[in-house]
């Protein structure tokens, strides 16, 4: 019995060891290219943040390609553990959970007395603390709209959830959260900026006047155009962290149509896949 339990440990130490080094490789020949531009004020936080987003990824890959788990519920996963904990509620804000037609949203309210109808934000994520800091900094009702999320919704699920969520809440903002609808914003971070800026256009477009326009809109590196992945920017900044220029394409595949066998091709320019910019290639 003793000689079996040591050959088990065995095993899984062997086991155990290869994984990691299956992850560890991975994670040191990315950092390998990373480059951190001057300027950042905490560039060890931001390598660190860097490895466990790489390690994770590569994880979920391997577990994917198993059959065990898909690799972008993996990672969802891995980060809701993270954010599991239960931090201490900021006193000032009354926060609770609605839903409408299918898609829950929060609420975060400023428990301030004034007797004017506040400002309001309707926030896409992610973010929750961020939008914690905006409701409290700026004394305005924020929104933050739990639209579905891809891989297992594509397009135009999305943006169809935040345009039911926000009619409906343009509706509502003066009776059921005291908030001014003449001073309603739209707003969002990296992907959810470009749901906020894909939703304005259509709200323009299909506007019937029995609703207010949003006053304004607030992108936070917003992610805006998908045609042209050689842009300057692209190009100056392919290597910083956390999100490399292939990442990109690969979330953008995955909220498009979840199909990512054409991820190189996008990345090498080719006009078949954008032909608009066969000029640009000849």
């Amino acid at each position: 019995m003793h000689t079996e339990i040591t050959i088990l440990l065995t095993v899984f130490a062997a086991l155990f060891t290869a994984f990691c080094l299956l992850v560890v490789v991975p994670v040191y020949l990315e950092l390998r290219n990373v480059n951190i531009p001057p300027g950042v004020a905490n560039p060890w936080k931001l390598c660190v943040t860097h490895c466990v987003y790489v390690g994770i990824s590569f994880v979920g890959q391997i577990l994917g390609q198993l059959g065990l788990c898909n690799q972008m519920n993996f990672m969802r996963r891995f980060r809701c553990c993270i954010m599991a904990h239960k931090r201490p509620m900021p006193s000032g804000l009354h926060i609770k959970d609605l839903t409408f037609s299918g898609v829950p949203e929060r609420v975060y309210e400023p428990t301030t007395t004034s007797g004017e109808k506040k400002k309001g934000l309707l926030y896409f994520h992610g973010g929750g603390w961020v939008v914690l800091y905006i409701s409290l900094e700026s004394d305005t009702t924020v929104v933050s709209v739990g639209y579905r999320l891809a891989p297992k919704h594509k397009y135009p699920t999305l943006p169809d959830d935040c345009e039911v969520m926000t009619c409906h809440l343009l509706s509502v903002t003066a009776a059921d959260f005291r908030v001014d609808p003449r001073r309603v914003a739209v707003g969002g971070e990296s992907a959810g900026a470009n749901l906020a800026a894909a939703l304005c256009q259509r709200v323009s477009k299909t506007q019937d006047g029995h609703l207010p326009s949003t006053c304004a809109q607030v992108f936070i590196y917003p992610a805006l155009q998908m045609a042209d992945i050689h842009l300057p920017s692209y190009q100056q900044k392919h290597s910083v962290p956390i999100l490399f220029r292939d990442r990109v394409v690969f979330y953008f595949l995955q909220y498009l149509n979840g199909n990512t066998s054409v991820s190189q091709q996008i990345l090498e320019g080719y006009p078949q896949i954008s032909p608009l910019l066969e000029e640009k290639w000849e």
